[in-house]
């Protein structure tokens, strides 16, 4: 904004700045603020990443190095353009050299003097889609000026070994996957993975897509909108149960039509009157829309909403298939009400924040909310954790402690999905392609989210031990 008004205010602004600060006090809150290239805010923060030193172990090269970077950060940065912060790292000393700050042989030594970075971690070792949402949860908190100039400490909520395996497993699976499915190509599937402890709502692991693209920084789990399918069910068994119905409640599995639409089971079968119990953990789909039709759409959205999932106004009974897309961040979420007793504890990334001197800023309070009754929690849990011991994630059987979850997949094998829980941390998977085709005509949660799911649940096991989930008495 080259305006004349600008220049104005910035002179009177230069001018009261000189009357309350000396020359010496305003460079000193410049280097500590201005911005050096590749993350780095301040000149310590520099330091750091360029040379791995404090200010005091710097040698006079890499200070003149440090010092030529402000102009252009994001051009000279030493990680982007070695040859280009040489060149200017050597014009600042010719500079000082010019003014008598250095010697003949300061300069010389200086100039000829070797430049030696510390090691730059690799993009993909980083939990870039977990860093990515830190930094949008602080810029809408305090602005994007205020976290980029401040000097912030911020405190996450991430799980470094529990990320790790997340990210391990999703590579390992993928592969498996699109070597079993010709109609893939390698690098065609893609996951999300999003990891919640139940009673905090801190989220410890976040994968928003594969590693192999370094360049892709698309968080499919927070900004992909995909269809659940089954896994969108417990929230309206959830609902009955909160209503009057119990596991025993009988539901009518034969065929029906609604306005023209005849729902189908997978197994295009029928098995009479039976059990809400049985429907959820064989995931039939005409009891699940029978129930629907019941409760009544707009109290079924309703509910939902508290639990964190937003529903278009205009949902119709497909809905009990999971025809309505969201993320998986929020539909992992909604799954901590059960273990965790009924309450939405809505998630974060972030435990506190402090100021570069150390004071505390900012400290999270979880934002919660009663969702739904205790008892009906712990109802959930047991129905839930009969999708393992009888139903369709069998497999979980392997892990030998008290879990419980639901599979979903959708039609044509398009979207494939497990989200399950342990007594302190629900964790939920997602797999498909950014093109919306089938993954393999065999492709379900059970067989392809499942086993990342299996992983994880694994070492929450190792870190959180075994529990027992909530007993519905």
């Amino acid at each position: 904004e080259k305006k004349i008004s600008r220049k104005i205010k910035e002179a009177i602004l230069a001018f009261q700045l000189e009357r309350r600060y000396t020359k010496k006090e305003i460079l000193t809150r410049y280097l500590n603020q201005v911005y050096f290239g590749s993350g780095a805010y301040g000149i310590k923060s520099a330091a750091k990443i360029y040379f791995g030193k404090n200010l005091d172990e710097l040698t006079i090269s890499e200070c003149a190095l440090i010092a030529g970077l402000p102009k252009a950060p994001s051009w000279y940065s030493p990680f982007v353009n070695l040859k280009k912060a040489t060149q200017r790292k050597n014009i600042v000393l010719k500079q000082m050299f010019d003014r008598d700050i250095l010697t003949t042989n300061e300069y010389k030594d200086a100039h000829d003097e070797p430049i030696v970075l510390q090691k730059k971690d690799k993009p993909a070792n980083k939990p870039i889609f977990f860093l990515d949402t830190v930094r949008s949860s602080l810029e809408n908190k305090f602005g994007a000026e205020y976290i980029y100039q401040k000097g912030l400490r911020v405190q996450t909520t991430i799980d470094i070994e529990l990320q790790q395996v997340c990210e391990q497993s999703v590579e390992k699976h993928l592969k498996i996957i699109e070597r079993r499915n010709t109609i893939l190509e390698p690098g065609d599937l893609q996951a999300a993975v999003v990891a919640i402890q139940n009673v905090t709502g801190d989220i410890l692991a976040m994968v928003g897509g594969r590693k192999q693209n370094k360049k892709d920084y698309y968080n499919r789990a927070i900004k992909a909108r995909r269809q659940p399918g089954s896994a969108i069910k417990p929230l309206i068994y959830a609902y009955a149960i909160e209503n009057g119905y119990s596991q025993a409640s009988l539901i009518l599995d034969a065929p029906v039509i609604f306005d023209q639409w005849r729902p189908q089971n997978y197994s295009k079968t029928f098995a009479g009157d039976i059990t809400l119990r049985t429907a959820l953990v064989r995931s039939l789909n005409i009891p699940c829309v029978r129930l629907l039709d019941n409760l009544g759409l707009r109290q079924v959205a309703g509910f939902c909403k508290k639990m964190g999932i937003q529903v278009n106004k205009n949902i119709n009974l497909t809905f009990a298939l999971g025809s309505a897309e969201l993320n998986l961040l929020s539909l992992t979420s909604a799954y901590t009400v059960f273990p965790n007793q009924g309450i939405y504890v809505y998630p974060g990334v972030i435990q506190y924040v402090k100021d570069r001197r150390g004071r505390m800023d900012w400290v999270y309070r979880p934002n919660k909310r009663w969702v739904m009754s205790k008892a009906g929690a712990a109802i959930m849990c047991d129905m839930l954790k009969a999708v393992v011991t009888e139903g369709t994630a069998k497999k979980a059987q392997v892990l030998d402690f008290p879990v419980a979850g639901k599979t979903g997949t959708t039609d044509n094998n398009r979207d494939v999905w497990f989200i399950g829980f342990s007594a302190d941390v629900c964790v939920g998977v997602w797999l498909g392609t950014d093109s919306n085709k089938s993954i393999g005509p065999k492709e379900t949660g059970g067989k392809a989210a499942l086993p990342i799911w299996i992983d994880i649940m694994q070492a929450v096991k190792e870190k959180f031990g075994k529990k027992i989930l909530c007993d519905a008495g």
